[in-house]
Order: structure tokens, then C-alpha cells, then sequence
């Protein structure tokens, strides 16, 4: 009995070495068939309470880039002061402690700042930081804004503890329509960085934007968002 638990033992090793082996070859192939897959054409994946979210997958890149679309009863200048004034952050959960704004421009039609904020993750993530050069414009014929928010990981130096996010390329579009409501328009790229998995975050990507939509569009019911007033900020009956 004693001389067959050696034996016992290298059968169960190699058949664990063979399914282990097995695992990895099989993860190996499926990662670079979804790597190589994508029809670069936008999904429907979600679509609640007049919010449209879609997915798409481009050849070449592992992780979904997102899109989401609805309608808002609000002011232009609402929607421009979430995303810019950053003293409002805090009404989307934000700690105004970890926000950083440098090289503001604002000039008729035009507004560009670096912004950079600390990010708390869940267990067992490192918190993120990120540094992003904000661009607003205006046209000033249909009175639409394009806003873009791109990772600037070399503005500064990192801050020690926490992963610096170095991709994200995030588009907003807000364009006024007659009956007074704005149609808003995110297409969202963006990479987490660190250890976490692609799966996950190609999991996670489409309830977060959703989730986050949600609360804009709710935060624009607010009276100081829904009657906001910013500087060179055209309304479409102005």
C-alpha cells in the first residue's frame, strides 16, 4: 500500500500538469480569436428608461468601447457645468479633496483644462488616478457641443499607491433640439489598467455606462443644473 501512494501521487501531478497545460493553451487560443474578432459596427445591448446603450468590439482590441444615447429636459449650460465645474462633482459622488484643474482656457466657443482626480476601487484593486486634457466646443450656428476627454498620463508625475490610467478617449455630445429638450450622446473608451481582467471589464463596461447615464440624466433635474447659467454657453433660443 505504502510503495502505491508515490506512484498515486505522480498520476494525480501529471494528469493535474496535463489540464492545467490544457487550460492554459485553450485560454491562449480564445484570447487571440477574440482579439482578432469584431465587426467595428455598434450593438444595442440595453435600452431603459429612454436610454440606449450600445457596444461594439474593433478587431485588434480586447476591450468594448460603449455608447450611450437619451434625451434630457435641461439647459445646455447644465450639462456643461457637470462635467466642468468641478465643485459640482460631488453631486455624482466625487470627493472634491482629490480633484485637480490645471491651464484653464475659456474663450468664446472654446474651454480646455488638465483635470485630474484619485479614484477609490473595491478590494482587492489599487486605486486608480487619472490626468485628462478636457476640450469643449460650441458650434455657434446649431448651438451643439462636442466635448472630449482624453488620458494625459504625463501631465504629472504619478501619485504613489495608486495606478495611473493611461487610455481613455471619452466624447460628448449635447445638441439642442426644438422642442426644448437636448439630445445627449457618450461614446466611452477606456481602459482601467492595472490587473483587471479584460473580461471583467468588458463584463462591467455596459451596466456602468447605463448606471452612469442614469444619474445624469437624474442630476439634470435638479434645479440648479436644470436653469444653469455658464460663461460663452449659447442656448438654442439664444
Amino acid at each position: 500500500m505504502t510503495e502505491n501512494k508515490p506512484k498515486r501521487f505522480k498520476k494525480v501531478l501529471r494528469i493535474s500538469s496535463i489540464v492545467i497545460l490544457s487550460i492554459t493553451f485553450i485560454s491562449i487560443i480564445a484570447h487571440f480569436v477574440w482579439l482578432n474578432t469584431g465587426s467595428n459596427q455598434w450593438k444595442l445591448v440595453k435600452e431603459e428608461d429612454g436610454i440606449k446603450i450600445w457596444s461594439m468590439k474593433t478587431p485588434g482590441n480586447c476591450l468594448l468601447k460603449c455608447r450611450a444615447n437619451f434625451r434630457v429636459q435641461c439647459t445646455m449650460a447644465g450639462l456643461v457645468k457637470i462635467i466642468e465645474d468641478t465643485k459640482s462633482w460631488s453631486d455624482i459622488g466625487m470627493d472634491s479633496s482629490k480633484i485637480t484643474v490645471l491651464d484653464p482656457i475659456t474663450a468664446p466657443g472654446y474651454y480646455s483644462a488638465f483635470v485630474g482626480f484619485k479614484q477609490d476601487m473595491p478590494f482587492p484593486f489599487a486605486d486608480r488616478e487619472i490626468f485628462t486634457f478636457m476640450q469643449r466646443f460650441q458650434n455657434s450656428q446649431s448651438k451643439k457641443v462636442e466635448v472630449n476627454v482624453m488620458a494625459a498620463p504625463n501631465k504629472i508625475p504619478p501619485s504613489e499607491g495608486y495606478i495611473r490610467i493611461e487610455h481613455m478617449h471619452n466624447n460628448y455630445s449635447f445638441t439642442p433640439l426644438a422642442n426644448g429638450e437636448i439630445e445627449v450622446d457618450f461614446k466611452n473608451e477606456f481602459d482601467l489598467g492595472g490587473s483587471v481582467p479584460y473580461v471583467l471589464k468588458n463584463i462591467g463596461a455596459a451596466p456602468m455606462l447605463y448606471q452612469m447615464m442614469a444619474d445624469l440624466k437624474r442630476i439634470m433635474k435638479m434645479e440648479k443644473y436644470k436653469n444653469a447659467k455658464v460663461a460663452y454657453i449659447k442656448e438654442f433660443d439664444e
